[in-house]
């Protein structure tokens, strides 16, 4: 007769997923102007999350095609997209040029890369009503 496996409840922190309260990954492409980062900012606000403390801010370099980033953690609710496919974050789903989808623990939005979404009021108010789709569910 085998020995009944025993768990020590709760568990030690040595074996607990890390959580690091980044709720929303922002992932852009090359580094970021004084412009875009004050974009970035008020994108922020609009969704309630402190650009200090619940960003977790990737931005894959401008002339490299980097392996995929792993950014998906325990605590990510939102995935924001500047131009950088599912794809290249590791996430093998389907989004069109742009759109927001829904997945069982977190949510992917693909939008124009920050220099179009600047001089583009499509693309912002696009970027707009799926933000607000996304805060309708959180």
């Amino acid at each position: 007769m085998l020995p009944f496996a025993t768990y020590k409840i709760p568990e030690s922190t040595k074996h607990k997923t890390p959580d690091t309260g980044k709720w929303l990954s922002i992932v852009t492409k090359g580094m970021l102007s004084v412009e875009d980062e004050d974009l970035l900012r008020k994108i922020c606000a609009a969704l309630k999350a402190d650009f200090e403390t619940n960003v977790l801010l990737i931005s894959i370099p401008e002339n490299d095609d980097p392996a995929p980033v792993q950014i998906h953690h325990t605590s990510t609710k939102l995935i924001l997209s500047f131009g950088e496919p599912p794809s290249s974050l590791g996430i093998w789903i389907d989004i069109p040029s742009t759109g927001i989808r829904f997945m069982e623990s977190f949510t992917i939005i693909l939008t124009a890369p920050l220099h179009e979404l600047s001089k583009s009021p499509n693309a912002k108010k696009q970027l707009w009503s799926f933000m607000q789709s996304f805060l309708e569910l959180k």
